[in-house]
């Protein structure tokens, strides 16, 4: 096995979080459309999320 997996893993997690994170911050306010479109379009809710951490919005 070589160490690809392990950038992989990574960048799994890391989508994951961020997409656990939209979900939360969208259901706690209560915007419901942009929940929706972040369960349509997967890289909206990523970014969403990982901005979150980062204090952009």
């Amino acid at each position: 096995m070589g160490k690809g997996w392990l950038a992989g893993f990574g960048i799994l997690a890391w989508s994951v979080a961020a997409w656990i994170t939209h979900i939360v911050i969208c259901l706690s306010a209560g915007k419901w459309g942009f929940l929706i479109a972040g369960a349509l379009v997967f890289p909206i809710a990523v970014i969403h999320g990982t901005g979150h951490w980062f204090g952009m919005w």
